[in-house]
């Protein structure tokens, strides 16, 4: 408002530069001036997450260096009072992961390991660039899913064993056995014999070698057969053992 006598003008109702952040003013007489009134953003608004609490499934083959969620954040003041930076407040366990201050994007510094941490709870800052300051946290819960990133190992490099002539049909030679790293579909190990005769077969879930023809030394007196070990993931992992 101004006064009629002075020509001060003072604030009659509380300003909002988020909402309009300037005025006209127009006095009605017969000689008129016009003036413009800037109003100045005072930095009165805190950052805001849509949500406080975020989950995201991450898989152990996400590269590094390649976005794979942004943090995004709104303040309704101006200019630099509006301006958001954002940062890593925490990581637990220790995460690689980084954020593009600017931009809100998350990153990994070095690879994810399924088999070694499988849960991480991360809490990211976003900051205005007002004076002073106003920021908010929010927390990322990172759960990193299997990729099948490990192939069937033999417990031992090579197998050897005796089986008496004219054993019966199914009489069993020995048991075979691989581990792989992985979970699920991707660590379940299957086996099968890759080379040699009929004279043997093997169970492929459990890796057990048993007789499956007549077996006669005088026709043949030793046996080589090599055994593959294969998970079952969508990418099949492979091993081989030689028997004797």
């Amino acid at each position: 408002m101004i006064n009629p006598d002075s020509g001060r003008i003072t604030v009659a109702r509380y300003l909002d530069a988020d909402k309009h952040d300037r005025a006209h003013l127009m006095n009605g007489g017969s000689n008129q001036t016009q003036v413009v009134i800037l109003i100045e953003d005072h930095n009165d608004n805190t950052p805001r997450f849509p949500i406080d609490l975020v989950e995201i499934t991450v898989g152990e083959s996400q590269a590094v260096h390649e976005p794979f969620y942004v943090v995004h954040a709104t303040d309704k003041d101006k200019r630099k009072n509006g301006a958001i930076s954002y940062s890593i407040l925490s990581s637990h366990p220790p995460c690689p992961v980084m954020v593009q201050p600017h931009t809100g994007q998350l990153q990994l510094t070095d690879p994810l390991d399924f088999e070694n941490i499988k849960d991480y709870r991360i809490r990211v800052k976003a900051q205005d660039h007002g004076i002073p300051p106003r920021s908010t946290n929010m927390t990322l819960v990172l759960h990193v899913s299997d990729s099948n990133d490990n192939r069937p190992i033999f417990e031992t490099t090579s197998y050897e064993a005796e089986v008496p002539e004219n054993s019966p049909l199914m009489t069993t030679v020995l048991k075979v056995r691989a581990r792989d790293a992985d979970s699920r579909e991707n660590g379940k190990v299957l086996y099968r014999i890759s080379n040699g005769s009929n004279v043997f077969g093997i169970d492929e879930r459990t890796g057990m070698i048993y007789v499956n023809e007549n077996i006669d030394r005088e026709t043949k007196d030793i046996y080589h057969i090599t055994v593959t070990a294969q998970d079952q993931g969508e990418v099949n992992e492979f091993s081989w053992r030689n028997f004797v």
